[in-house]
C-alpha cells in the first residue's frame, strides 16, 4: 500500500514538473511570438516603419542630429563657400523638420530606404533627403537670400547614411520569415497553455502557472523596450548621437513597453483568479520564493580557492549592474513589484465577492451549503475576473490606440488642415479669405489698410483665398512712410486692357496729396516698372508681386497639403503675370480648372502638386492656369458702406426677432438671347426680390463656385477695424452667409473680409465645413 502511495505521489510530482517546464517553454514561446508580431509590424512592414519613422522627428535630440548630418551633406554637394554657413543651414533644418512638407519628404525617403534595406540586393539604410533643398532655400530667401542662392541645385541624391554595419545583417532573408515564426509561436504558445492546465494535477494551479508565464512575458516585453534603445546607442562615442539615437528608439519601441504591461495585466488577473478560486483564498507569499532564494544563496558556500573569489565578484558585479543600469533596473523592478501588487489585490478584490456568509448558506433549507457555497463564489469569481480582463483589455486598446493613432496623425494627409476636406471638391468647401490681403497696416507703405498682417501671416493664420490686385508700378526712389514711394504706370495698364483700365479709375476715393504729389515730381524710369499688388493707386501702398508669391511658395513648400486661391484682379498682362510666377518657381503649383468636367477635390489638388488655384478678374485662358474668374465664381455686390448693411433677418441687433430667410430666389435668372447663341443659357436679371446684400453681382448663374463679399468700404474714409469687429462677428457673418447661400442655392467657396483676424471668420468656415 504504501509503495502504491508512493508511486502515485512521484507521478504527481513529475507531473508537476513537467507542467512547470511547459510553463516555461510557454512563457518563451508567448514572449517571442509577441516580439515576433510587433516587430513584423513595426519594422519590415514599409508604411508602418515610415510612419513611426517621422514621428522620431518629435524629439529634439533627433532632430538636431538628424539636421546636422543633414547640414554635412549640403555642404558636401554645394560650392565651397557654403562651409561658411553651417551655423545658419542647420537651425533652419531644424526648424523645417517639424513642417508637414519636410515630415513627407521624409516619409517617402524612408520607405525608400526601406525598400533597399528589406530587399533582396539592396542592404543600406540611406535617406535621400534632396527634395528637402528646395523647401530649405525658400525658407531661407528672406532672411538669408545669399545662403539660399548657394544651396545647390538640380542634385538628386541627398544622402544621409545611418550606418554601413547592417548591410552584412542581410535583412531581407529575415523579413521574410518573420510573419510566419509570429504565427507559429502564437500557435505553439496556445497550446502549451492548455497542456500545462491538462497535465497539472490541479487545474486550478495550471491556470497559475499560466497566469504566471503571461506576466514574465509582459515583464520581458518591457525589458526589451528599455534596454534596446539603451545598448543600441551604448556602442557610440560621440554623446550628441548616442543621445539621439536612444531618443528615437525610445519613440520606435515606446507601443512595445505598453504591449509589455497589457500582458502583465492579463497575467495577473490570470494568477489571481487561480489563487481566489481555491478554497483557501491565499495569495501567494512573494516573500516565500524570496526566503528561498536567499537560503539557498547562503548555503553555497565554496570550498575552493576559486570558488571563494567567484562569490564575491558575483556580488559586486550585481551592484556595479544595479548602478550603471539603473535606468533599466528601475523601470523593471516597478513593473514586478506593481505586478505582484495588483496580483494581491485582485485577489483579495476576487475573494471577497467569491464569498458567502454562513447565515444565508443556512437559511437555504434543502441545500448543500458547502455546496452551494463554493457555486456562488465561483461564479462571482468569474464574473469579476471577466470584468477586469475586460477593462484591461479596454484599457490596452487605448493605450495602443493613442500610440497608433499618433503614428497615423503623422502619416495621414490632412487637406486644409482636415482629413475630411481632401474628399471633397472645391465647390464644397468654404475657404476664408482676405479683401485686399496685400493692403496691411503690419507692412511699410499702405496709408489705407484693411488687414492687420501681409499675406504671409496670413496664411499662417489661416486665410486661405487672398483677394488681391496686381498693377504696374514704377519705384520712384522717394522714401514715404517708410517704404519706396511707387507710381502707378497708368498708360501701361490701359496698353494692355484699354477699358479694363479705364473703367477702373476712382472717382471720389479717399486721396492722399502728399503721396500724389511726391509721385507727380518725382522723375520716372519706365525701365524700373515692375509688377505690383495695389488698390486702385500704387501711391497708396504697393507690395511686389514676387514678395507676395515667395510669400506664398514659402507656406506652400512647408505645407504641401495646404490649397491657396489666389483671386487677382489683373491689371496687367498675362504674360507679365507668368514671368512672376516663374521667377519664383510656382508655375507649376498653378491648377488648371477644366469646366466641362467635374469639380476637383482638394486632395486630388494636393496630389497633382497644383495647390494654387489661380483666378483672373478679367482675363481667361490661355494659358491653361490663367482660370476665368467671374466665368467660374459668381458673386454678392461688394459696396457696402455701412455695417447696417451687410445685417440680415436672423442677425442680432437691430433686427431682432426675426429668422432668416432660407427660401432660394429664382426670378433672377434669365435667358440671354446673345448667350443662346454661343451655348450659354442662363444670365442675371435685375429683379431681386431676395436680401439685398446678397442679390447677384458678377458671373452668371451657372457659374460653379460662389464668392460672398463681406466688408464695408465706406465713402471718403478707410474701412476701421470697428467696422470689421461688428461685421466679423458670428452672429452677423453666419446669419448673411446663411441666407446668401439659401437665396442664391450655392455653397460659398470664398468669404472676403477685412481684418481677417477679428471676428469670428475661421469658426464660420469651419462649421460651414462641420470640421472641428
Amino acid at each position: 500500500m504504501g509503495e502504491v502511495s508512493t508511486q502515485g505521489t512521484r507521478r504527481h510530482d513529475a507531473r508537476r514538473l513537467l507542467a512547470a517546464g511547459l510553463a516555461v517553454l510557454f512563457c518563451v514561446t508567448l514572449f517571442g511570438g509577441l516580439l515576433s508580431s510587433w516587430t513584423d509590424q513595426a519594422v519590415f512592414d514599409r508604411t508602418t516603419f515610415a510612419d513611426r519613422g517621422v514621428r522620431l522627428l518629435e524629439s529634439s535630440a533627433v532632430r538636431q542630429e538628424l539636421a546636422k548630418e543633414t547640414s554635412q551633406a549640403i555642404i558636401q554637394n554645394g560650392p565651397s563657400q557654403l562651409a561658411g554657413f553651417r551655423t545658419v543651414i542647420q537651425p533652419a533644418l531644424e526648424d523645417l523638420m517639424t513642417t508637414p512638407a519636410f515630415k513627407d519628404i521624409f516619409r517617402t525617403a524612408l520607405e525608400q530606404a526601406h525598400r533597399s534595406l528589406f530587399t533582396e540586393g539592396g542592404n543600406t539604410l540611406a535617406v535621400n533627403l534632396s527634395q528637402s533643398l528646395g523647401v530649405l532655400a525658400s525658407s531661407l530667401q528672406i532672411s538669408n537670400p545669399d545662403v539660399a542662392s548657394n544651396l545647390p541645385t538640380g542634385v538628386d541624391t541627398l544622402l544621409v547614411d545611418f550606418g554601413d554595419n547592417i548591410r552584412a545583417l542581410e535583412l531581407w532573408k529575415t523579413a521574410e520569415d518573420f510573419d510566419q515564426l509570429a504565427i507559429g509561436l502564437l500557435t505553439s504558445s496556445a497550446m502549451l497553455a492548455v497542456a500545462v492546465i491538462a497535465i497539472d494535477r490541479r487545474p486550478r494551479r495550471g491556470v497559475f502557472k499560466v497566469g504566471i508565464a503571461v506576466t514574465v512575458s509582459g515583464v520581458l516585453l518591457v525589458a526589451v523596450a528599455l534596454i534596446v534603445p539603451r545598448a543600441a546607442s551604448s556602442a557610440i562615442g560621440d554623446p550628441s548621437l548616442q543621445a539621439a539615437l536612444r531618443s528615437a528608439l525610445g519613440i520606435f519601441v515606446a507601443d512595445l513597453q505598453t504591449l509589455g504591461v497589457w500582458v502583465i495585466g492579463y497575467g495577473v488577473v490570470a494568477a489571481a483568479l487561480a489563487t481566489a478560486s481555491t478554497p483557501s483564498h491565499e495569495a501567494y507569499d512573494a516573500r516565500v520564493l524570496g526566503l528561498a532564494i536567499w537560503e539557498r544563496w547562503q548555503a553555497w558556500q565554496p570550498t575552493s580557492p576559486s570558488g571563494r573569489v567567484v562569490r564575491p565578484v558575483l556580488v559586486i558585479a550585481a551592484g556595479i549592474f544595479l548602478i550603471v543600469q539603473r535606468d533599466v533596473v528601475l523601470p523593471l523592478a516597478v513593473a514586478v513589484g506593481g505586478a505582484y501588487v495588483a496580483y494581491l489585490g485582485v485577489v483579495q478584490l476576487l475573494s471577497v465577492v467569491g464569498r458567502t456568509t454562513a447565515d444565508k448558506i443556512l437559511a437555504r433549507a434543502g441545500t448543500d451549503p458547502e455546496r452551494r457555497e463554493r457555486e456562488k463564489r465561483t461564479a462571482a469569481v468569474l464574473v469579476v475576473a471577466a470584468v477586469l480582463v475586460g477593462l484591461i483589455s479596454v484599457a490596452g486598446l487605448v493605450a495602443t490606440g493613442v500610440a497608433r493613432s499618433r503614428a497615423a496623425e503623422a502619416a495621414e494627409r490632412r487637406c486644409n488642415g482636415s482629413t475630411e476636406l481632401c474628399d471633397r471638391t472645391i465647390d464644397r468647401v468654404a475657404f476664408p479669405g482676405a479683401h485686399n490681403a496685400m493692403s496691411a497696416a503690419s507692412e511699410p507703405g499702405w496709408l489705407f489698410p484693411e488687414n492687420t498682417n501681409g499675406i504671409g501671416p496670413q496664411l499662417e493664420f489661416g486665410v486661405r483665398a487672398l483677394l488681391v490686385k496686381t498693377h504696374y508700378g514704377v519705384p520712384t526712389g522717394i522714401t514715404f512712410t517708410g517704404a519706396d514711394l511707387v507710381v502707378t504706370d497708368r498708360a501701361a495698364e490701359i496698353a494692355v486692357n484699354p477699358q479694363v483700365a479705364e473703367d477702373q479709375l476712382p472717382t471720389g476715393s479717399v486721396g492722399n496729396e502728399q503721396a500724389l504729389q511726391l509721385a507727380a515730381s518725382a522723375r520716372i524710369d519706365p525701365a524700373k516698372r515692375n509688377v505690383y499688388l495695389c488698390h486702385v493707386y500704387c501711391e497708396y501702398g504697393a507690395t511686389l508681386f514676387t514678395d507676395a508669391l515667395s510669400s506664398i511658395k514659402r507656406f506652400i513648400d512647408r505645407n504641401p497639403h495646404e490649397v491657396v486661391i489666389l483671386f487677382v484682379g489683373n491689371y496687367v498682362s498675362t504674360e507679365d503675370t507668368q514671368k512672376a510666377f516663374e521667377q519664383v518657381g510656382l508655375l507649376d503649383r498653378l491648377y488648371s480648372y477644366d469646366p466641362t468636367r467635374p469639380p476637383p477635390t482638394l486632395g486630388e489638388l494636393v496630389d497633382a502638386r497644383q495647390n494654387i488655384f489661380m483666378l483672373s478678374e478679367f482675363s481667361g485662358p490661355p494659358p491653361s492656369w490663367n482660370n476665368l474668374g467671374y466665368g467660374l465664381f459668381q458673386d454678392t455686390p461688394f459696396t457696402f458702406t455701412d455695417t447696417r448693411q451687410l445685417m440680415v433677418p436672423g442677425s442680432g441687433d437691430p433686427l431682432p426677432g426675426t429668422t432668416l430667410d432660407t427660401t432660394p430666389v429664382d426670378d433672377t435668372v434669365i435667358t440671354d438671347d446673345t448667350a443662346l447663341s454661343t451655348g450659354t443659357t442662363l444670365a442675371f436679371g435685375s429683379n431681386w426680390t431676395g436680401v439685398a446684400s446678397c442679390a447677384p453681382n458678377r458671373g452668371s448663374p451657372d457659374s460653379p463656385l460662389f464668392q460672398i463679399n463681406h466688408f464695408v468700404t465706406p465713402a471718403g474714409a478707410a474701412p476701421t477695424v470697428a467696422q470689421a469687429a461688428t461685421v466679423n462677428a458670428y452672429d452677423v457673418l453666419m446669419p448673411r452667409v446663411q441666407s446668401c447661400m439659401a437665396e442664391r442655392n450655392h455653397f460659398p467657396t470664398i468669404i472676403g473680409v477685412n481684418y481677417y483676424d477679428t471676428g469670428d471668420l475661421l469658426k464660420v468656415v469651419d462649421e460651414l465645413n462641420e470640421v472641428d
